[in-house]
């Protein structure tokens, strides 16, 4: 990857959100242009900045990932979608893939796996985990 990605992140829980924000800043493969705490605030700031990546949290206010990525696909369908559940079900990764999102991953994962999905839903490519 020659230049970085435009990362946005999107959690309701703030301790979360500044967690990850902490974690990516040193990644040089990605630049944090935007947080959000809920979809709706997502949405407003896309045509505002230049995001290639959102990482979406599942369960949020006013308007939830699910719904968020779906409206992602449908307006803005050069930003990639990965989605973060605090949860290991099956059923909110599925729901989220089949919002649009490339990937989805658990909120417990280790930072190389945050990394790892990061860059592979970057790329265009999916992940589980």
């Amino acid at each position: 990857m020659g230049s970085s990605s435009h990362l946005l992140v999107a959690d309701d829980y703030a301790p979360i959100r500044q967690g990850l924000v902490l974690m990516l800043n040193p990644v040089p493969e990605f630049q944090l242009v935007g947080e959000a705490s809920n979809g709706q605030q997502v949405i407003d700031q896309l045509p505002l900045l230049e995001v290639d990546v959102v990482l979406m949290d599942v369960e949020m206010p006013i308007m939830d990932g699910i719904a968020t990525t779906k409206y992602i696909r449908q307006h803005f369908s050069n930003v990639k979608v990965l989605g973060m559940s605090p949860y290991d079900e099956p059923c909110y990764r599925q729901d989220m893939i089949e919002a649009g999102a490339l990937g989805c991953i658990s909120k417990t994962s280790a930072t190389s796996t945050w990394i790892e999905a990061l860059k592979a839903v970057s790329s265009g490519k999916h992940y589980i985990s």
